[in-house]
């Protein structure tokens, strides 16, 4: 099929099986596709191999996780892109554990006592001002008070506020935690990867290593750290 539009002209042939939309979240099964537009100033070349993904939106943030294998090259006096992909990751239930292993909402809404064989989750909030939107899955995990303990994990997370912008990414194997009071000791082996900036806390790190200053002060390697909360 060709279309034009706005004296951008173009081809594309595709197909799928299973879309569905709810709201901020968005669930697709199995698609391939191939197209290409070319404007007066712009080309773009896209293909599709997906298998299945799971999206979420809040305000202008947005979450994907999927098995995929999508290609896309793109200029414009607006817009460059370059793409090829290959991701597995899940989907389904469990917004406030999910949302815990990312550090988002700073954890207010999950319990102190839990115990679960396998977890997931996607959505979008908003927040004392501020938009997020989350993705994620795990197998495992038990919360007791003050002793946690954790299975394998994914997840992808992202946060806006008017003075404060935070994304992470999740990739643990296990670990395990216990805090008293305001100090917090994790032993584990993780990838996560974060980077946060408000006005009272900057944070970084890379494939579980990296550290945090401000309100809440401390270092991890490769999964493994402590922290402490001033205040």
């Amino acid at each position: 099929m060709v279309f034009l539009i706005s004296n951008v002209e173009g081809v594309f042939i595709g197909a799928g099986v299973g879309q569905e939309n709810y709201g901020h979240t968005e669930l697709r099964g199995p698609s391939l596709g191939l197209g290409m537009d070319v404007g007066p100033g712009s080309l773009k070349y896209a293909a599709k191999a997906e298998i299945v993904s799971v999206s979420a939106h809040k305000g202008p943030v947005k979450a994907t996780l999927s098995l995929a294998a999508d290609s896309a090259v793109g200029i414009g006096p607006t817009q460059q892109e370059a793409k090829s992909s290959w991701d597995l990751k899940m989907s389904g239930e469990g917004n406030e554990i999910v949302k815990n292993d990312l550090g988002l909402e700073k954890y207010r809404d999950c319990p102190e006592r839990f115990n679960t064989d396998a977890y997931a989750g996607a959505g979008g909030y908003s927040y004392k001002g501020k938009e997020g939107a989350f993705i994620g899955a795990g197998v495992g995990q038990i919360r007791d008070g003050d002793t946690e303990l954790r299975g394998p994990a994914v997840g992808l997370g992202i946060e806006q506020g008017p003075a404060s912008s935070r994304v992470a990414a999740k990739a643990e194997i296990v670990s395990v935690s216990a805090h008293k009071g305001p100090a917090k000791v994790t032993v584990g082996l993780a990838a996560d990867s974060a980077l946060g900036i408000s006005p009272t806390q900057l944070e970084a790190k890379v494939l579980g290593t990296g550290v945090s200053f401000g309100r809440t002060m401390g270092f991890s390697v490769l999964g493994s750290g402590f922290e402490f909360k001033l205040w």
